[in-house]
């Protein structure tokens, strides 16, 4: 085995051979290692970049099930050897790069699955072909809904495109513009937030790694690159950059003006001609600790590819009582807000929040000026638990609010409700949670959603439209009765909840009751306006 220091190590044992085992060894003088003696001794067969690059994110092999010469290597593509791992030669092409898994069927071998950023794919004949990724596996960042009837759903997928589709029916395909199906991409790339204009459906603005953030029109199919600082920083670490950017960083639209869209470094930016110039708005918001701004993935082989960028706003909330109130949240722990439209900025980080919280998701309440709620996490520092709070009064005081949320279920966004103030939803790393109380008791509202990490949640009319992080988009429909739930709970007696407007053709009218015990049946009848 190679000389210390010694990183990430994958092995595998060949089921044809116990005696023969394979690691691949992160190392300054890694590679492929082979025992033929249950590990008494090893021999080292092969030291190709291409098994080894970004080792913390592959160092992946496995052995064939029958052949004990059969070794299969994974990283950015897909590797195969047959003569013991001493040449991978063989590429197996697989529909989506970056490969992390792999299951072979240990009494057909032709038969495998292969994870990779992309989903996952089945082949059955050892790889020459494979299934089409067509399963509802998408891995969304944010998630935002378009002003269109029906509403578009839209986010940015991981290691993929942008996708924006209808969120009622068939039938309605795309609805404008150009494309196919029933889907289509609004700009940006793998990682960003999307945001639509005020003023005109047809544009988009997206975002992605390295800071990019482009001007999409729908209508005419013209991208246009507006970001604030063109320079793309793979490979540098955070202490290099005049702008840190994040991986996924927030673009808004003022809610009061629609001529003002923000977006964030570790700094606030303005435009307010649709990003042919900014005007920098804030001083550095986070704590901007040196230990967090440099090289990053380890001492033997350095990652640096746009994730690992620390230290920046990560959420942004502009004011809807206020034209020159934002709030800002950053990736580090940090939450400031300026009420003079970024001319002085006032540090109102909760004292029970813990310096290197990511504050994932801020949200303004709707009903009261000076009410923010702010959901974040640790999970990066080892720390799982949920950190939720909200204030009343501009942040001088702020209350924790996490009753009722499982241990573990570290919290990813935070909203109130479009009419009943109050009424909250939570997204968390294993499903969504409501209060009916302000965030005094929560409970769970997974219903059948799986338990998988729910990134970000919105609400549109009467819908919660959830961006998960494997398992694609989510619609509870028509919540009107959640709405109504504490005062029928109080009085429980028989109710109907007022319907959620229906539009002939696009939303059918969807009529819900309360009975405060079992019934054998129910009769309802509908009447027009006289009664008829």
């Amino acid at each position: 085995m190679p000389e210390g220091p010694i990183g990430k190590i994958g092995v595998t044992v060949s089921p044809a051979d116990p005696n023969r085992v394979w690691a691949i060894v992160e190392a300054n003088e890694g590679g492929v290692f082979r025992s033929d003696d249950a590990g008494q001794t090893w021999k080292k067969v092969n030291d190709e970049r291409k098994l080894r690059q970004r080792a913390f994110y592959y160092s992946r092999i496995y052995a064939d099930p029958i052949d004990r010469n059969t070794v299969y290597g994974l990283n950015v593509d897909f590797w195969k050897s047959t003569d013991g791992g001493e040449t991978f030669d063989v590429e197996i092409t697989v529909p989506h790069g970056d490969n992390h898994d792999l299951w072979i069927d240990p009494n057909d071998p032709m038969r495998m699955i292969s994870s990779n950023d992309g989903g996952g794919v089945v082949s059955i004949n050892g790889g020459k072909t494979w299934t089409e990724e067509d399963y509802p596996t998408s891995q969304f960042y944010h998630v935002m809904t378009t002003s269109d009837v029906p509403y578009h759903v839209a986010g940015a997928q991981q290691d993929n495109s942008t996708l924006a589709m209808p969120s009622e029916g068939w039938n309605h395909m795309l609805g404008r513009g150009p494309g196919h199906g029933y889907h289509y991409a609004v700009g940006g790339g793998e990682s960003g937030w999307i945001t639509q204009s005020p003023t005109d459906p047809d544009v988009f603005y997206a975002g992605s790694q390295g800071a990019l953030l482009t001007r999409y029109n729908r209508k005419t199919g013209q991208y246009r690159d507006i970001q604030v600082y063109p320079r793309f920083f793979s490979g540098e670490p955070a202490s290099a950059l005049p702008e840190r950017w994040q991986w996924t960083f927030p673009i808004m639209f003022s809610p009061l003006d629609p001529s003002i869209m923000y977006t964030t470094s570790q700094h606030v930016w303005k435009t307010t001609n649709d990003g042919q110039t900014w005007e920098k708005i804030s001083p550095d918001l986070t704590y901007a600790d040196p230990e967090t701004l440099g090289k990053t993935g380890g001492v033997i082989t350095m990652d640096m590819n746009g994730p690992e960028i620390y230290a920046t706003v990560f959420a942004l909330a502009p004011s809807m009582h206020d034209v020159n109130t934002i709030w800002a949240g950053s990736d580090d722990g940090k939450v400031h807000i300026t009420q003079d439209a970024g001319k002085n900025w006032v540090d109102i980080t909760p004292s029970d929040l813990p310096k290197f919280s990511r504050i994932s998701i801020i949200d303004e309440g709707k009903f009261q000026p000076g009410t923010l709620y702010l959901a974040a996490n640790r999970y990066q520092v080892d720390d799982r638990q949920p950190y939720v709070f909200k204030t009343k009064d501009y942040g001088k005081t702020w209350t924790k609010i996490i009753d009722g949320i499982e241990d573990g279920h570290f919290a990813r966004a935070i909203r109130e409700d479009l009419e009943k103030p109050g009424l909250l939803y939570l997204a968390t790393e294993h499903g969504v949670y409501v209060s009916f109380n302000d965030g005094a008791n929560w409970q769970s509202l997974q219903l059948n959603l799986p338990d998988t990490p729910i990134r970000d949640l919105v609400l549109k009319n009467d819908d919660v439209v959830l961006g998960s992080h494997g398992r694609g988009f989510w619609i509870l429909d028509d919540i009107r009765p959640l709405r109504e739930a504490v005062e029928v709970s109080a009085k429980n007696e028989v109710a109907l909840f007022k319907p959620a407007n229906p539009i002939r053709g696009v939303y059918d009218a969807a009529i819900q009751y309360y009975l405060p015990e079992e019934a054998e049946s129910v009769t309802i009848e509908i009447k027009d306006a006289e009664g008829i």
